[in-house]
């Protein structure tokens, strides 16, 4: 009985030894990623993210659209910009958009489909251009950005029921 036991016991250390795992970990110098390395990389977790340049000397003056279509939409925009133009859907119920930006300039495309979306986005740099156009399809979204920089001043995506909340807090 007891030899069988010792058997056993060898015979499952040398499975475990066979089966071992390799750990490893990928360095990256945050200053060699591209633009590109990121969006691919952004695109499987967020399924529609994108790094825009849009062209921030073609907006003059200061311009916020709104259109509301449902029952308890909230919307707080608030900007200190040379430029802006602002541009904000939302067609549900309970959905809050907050813009709060001191920039150079500012662009924002915003759509909210859905019930209970939420969009907060704070950045506080007098001398950059941001730009963000987003879209949140479904209910319970969660977006929220406070600060930006070179990768985060400009972004372009569709949030789904894959990503239901995402923070970005980028500062240099």
């Amino acid at each position: 009985m007891r030899v069988h036991v010792f058997i056993k016991m060898i015979l499952s250390c040398f499975l475990l030894s066979m089966s071992s795992g390799v750990l490893a970990q990928t360095y990256i110098n945050e200053e060699e990623v591209d633009q590109k390395v990121l969006e691919a990389n952004l695109n499987g977790l967020i399924g529609g993210i994108s790094i825009i340049q849009p062209n921030f000397n073609t907006v003059q003056g200061n311009a916020v659209a709104l259109k509301q279509i449902g029952e308890y939409n909230q919307a707080e925009i608030r900007t200190q910009t040379t430029s802006s133009e602002i541009t904000l859907t939302q067609n549900g119920r309970y959905n809050y958009t907050k813009l709060d930006y001191i920039a150079n300039t500012a662009i924002a495309k915003l759509l909210q489909e859905g019930d209970n979306n939420q969009i907060r986005d704070y950045v506080n740099d007098a001398g950059t251009n941001i730009s963000l156009e987003l879209e949140q399809r479904g209910d319970d979204k969660v977006f929220e950005r406070n600060g930006a920089n070179d990768l985060t001043q400009s972004l372009k995506f569709i949030q789904t029921d894959a990503t239901p909340s995402l923070i970005i807090r980028s500062y240099n």
